[in-house]
């Protein structure tokens, strides 16, 4: 079996994104990126492809799993008997494995049937993955220094120890191979070569080397990096005001919302000719009001002149009364007088 392509899906790191890395040749592939890239993502989620159930929650898949949640997914292409195949996992939410014939396309096994045939072709036999011998006689997975992860028991750690004693004697003789006479030195004074092109003897990238061809090439990929990650900001909040704005234009032309303020605008003018008949009829009550209390004033000063000429009446009429008595007591007197003077006469 020979690995092709690996490809995986929100894990860690690429939280809602993918990651493939391609076109893996026969022999020796070497994936150089800075710390923190995702290596060991990489290989991490590789390593649950061929050996981790599809239906384990264990805390080796939730490792793999980004702060944000979601499925972990992790595929990959493989050469094996002739034929290229693409395997697939995915965890914790709709889990499920897959195989897939290539180019077809023909999927010739799902979940535990897929779990079988990828322990076949790694050679541990049908049966829950991580099940096994994990070494040369199956694949062989080397991994900072373990053969797979650290194990969980120690029957594990038995064949953890025993696959790293394999690994260790299935190489020996190439590397006895590599390091006894002639040989060995024909590669040092190849590898000094080959660092001479690209360093000084203080370590320094040589002037128009490769190496400094890189610094400077690197540098100014930086300096693009930094601008367009500005753009890509930049462009990050021109999206969102966009999407407010057509948020905000899809609310103002929905057709409900928009039947909403027509009737809301209609209700508003009957309100606002209602209030202006309101209006009106107040003015016409204040001054209607105004015209009352100046009657009222009007009543008042008539009134009190009324009252002023009752008073002057009454003061007449006692005037007149005694007026009249004293004309009656004259008129007695008179009377009196007349008779006495007829008495006097008549004497």
């Amino acid at each position: 079996m020979k690995l092709r392509a690996i490809s995986l899906t929100n894990v860690r790191r690429f939280a809602g994104r993918t990651l493939t890395v391609r076109d893996l040749a026969d022999g020796v592939n070497v994936i150089a990126e800075p710390n923190e890239f995702g290596k060991s993502t990489l290989f991490d989620a590789l390593h649950a492809l061929f050996f981790v159930a599809f239906g384990s929650k264990s805390t080796e898949i939730k490792a793999l799993q980004p702060h944000a949640g979601g499925a972990v997914q992790v595929s990959c292409e493989i050469d094996h008997d002739g034929a290229r195949w693409r395997l697939e996992k995915r965890w914790l939410s709709r889990a499920g494995a897959r195989v897939t014939a290539l180019p077809s396309g023909q999927v010739v096994a799902q979940d535990d049937p897929a779990e079988d045939w990828i322990a076949r072709a790694i050679g541990q036999g049908a049966g829950a993955p991580g099940q096994g011998a994990r070494g040369p006689a199956g694949l062989i997975w080397v991994r900072q220094g373990q053969a797979a992860l650290e194990p969980d028991n120690r029957a594990a750690s038995v064949l953890a120890q025993a696959a790293r004693r394999d690994l260790i004697s299935s190489v020996a003789g190439e590397i006895d191979q590599m390091t006894g006479g002639r040989r060995f030195d024909q590669v040092l004074a190849g590898v000094d070569a080959a660092l001479a092109d690209l360093v000084t003897a203080g370590g320094k990238a040589r002037a128009g080397g490769p190496w400094q061809v890189v610094q400077v090439a690197q540098k100014a990929r930086e300096a693009e990096i930094a601008t367009l990650r500005g753009q890509v900001r930049d462009l990050t909040e021109a999206l969102e005001a966009r999407r407010v704005a057509r948020a905000r234009l899809a609310a103002l032309t929905d057709p409900a919302a928009v039947a909403g303020r027509a009737a809301g605008l209609l209700a508003a003018q009957a309100a606002a000719r209602e209030g202006e008949d309101h209006a009106r009829q107040i003015a016409e009550a204040a001054r209607e009001a105004d015209l009352a209390a100046l009657s009222l004033t009007q009543a008042q000063a008539a009134l009190d002149r009324l009252t002023a000429l009752a008073r002057q009446a009454g003061q007449a009429e006692a005037t007149l009364q005694k007026a009249s008595a004293e004309e009656a007591e004259a008129r007695a007197s008179a009377g009196l007088a007349a008779a006495g003077l007829a008495e006097a006469e008549g004497r």
